[in-house]
């Protein structure tokens, strides 16, 4: 009876466990970079927030001086 060592083919097996530790490698790279995009959407997201005050602001003070510009009236 042939034992268990003879019939495993143990470079079949080291080429599988290099090629599980390369994907876990990979999964780290992808989880790292949505760490970063998640980090880069929160500073966009608050600098169109900052950009929607200010055009807001800029808009209604618009607003106020052409309120207070008379019109002419024709005739």
């Amino acid at each position: 009876m042939r034992s268990f060592e003879s019939e495993l083919d143990v470079t079949a097996v080291e080429q599988q466990i290099h090629q599980i530790r390369t994907a876990l490698g990979r999964i780290r790279t992808v989880k790292k970079t949505l760490t970063e995009i998640g980090k880069g959407i929160s500073v966009i997201k608050v600098e169109a927030d900052a950009l929607n005050a200010d055009i807001q602001s800029a808009l209604k003070s618009i607003e106020q001086t052409l309120s207070f510009v008379p019109t002419e009236n024709p005739g």
